[in-house]
């Protein structure tokens, strides 16, 4: 499938902001960044209910390329969807 998505990418930190974690967002896909941008603060919120006390939630939406199969995956052409998958597969190796 060709197109564009639009991804809300979470991540929640400790109060003193020295320890942050991504969290999945892979559910967290929008049809435009209007609509994204829109969601931002409830799944934020609801994000920040289910944590820790003191937790700080950040969340921003980022332009997903979706490309044909045969096609490199973006995250061998974009260094910083590349690392972000690297921390991903760390973090669910843990």
């Amino acid at each position: 499938m060709n197109g564009i998505q639009v991804v809300l990418y979470l991540v929640r930190c400790s109060q003193s902001l020295l320890l942050c974690e991504d969290l999945p967002s892979d559910h967290l896909r929008f049809s435009s960044m209007d609509v994204c941008q829109a969601e931002i603060a409830s799944v934020t919120r609801e994000t920040k209910l289910g944590s820790a006390r003191g937790a700080v939630v950040m969340a921003k939406c980022r332009y997903l390329l979706i490309e044909p199969d045969k096609s490199p995956s973006a995250g061998e052409r974009d260094p910083m969807i590349a690392q972000e998958k690297e921390l991903e597969r760390h973090a669910k190796a843990r």
